[in-house]
């Protein structure tokens, strides 16, 4: 059985996001940014079951899996893998200024 284990950076980097949400106003109420979130991390957890890319810089991480939320939002989890364990090592989306960097192909 794979695991998915999550860097502490994508952790905080998550938990912040909640509250970056709703202080930006993408949402008008909290309980709708945590659910956003939670979202991120649902998918997250299916990456063993997808098909995933290599990225342009490893030191980044080797792989990743894209996430569409919206026809405005997707986002690219970053990670590596070993046998069945997965390390999510980052996560970006296609409004970052720095995403076309560590993704390969954005189609």
């Amino acid at each position: 059985m794979a695991e998915i284990i999550i860097s502490n950076d994508v952790d905080n980097y998550l938990a912040d996001l909640v509250d970056i949400l709703f202080k930006e106003e993408y949402f008008g109420f909290r309980i709708d940014a945590k659910n956003y979130v939670d979202r991120l991390y649902d998918f997250i957890y299916t990456i063993p079951f997808l098909t995933f890319k290599k990225t342009k810089d490893i030191k980044i991480g080797n792989f990743y899996c894209t996430y569409k939320h919206s026809s405005n939002t997707s986002w690219y989890i970053i990670f590596d893998v070993e046998e069945e364990t997965y390390l999510i090592k980052n996560i970006t989306n296609n409004h970052s200024k720095d995403y076309a960097e560590f993704i390969a192909n954005l189609s």
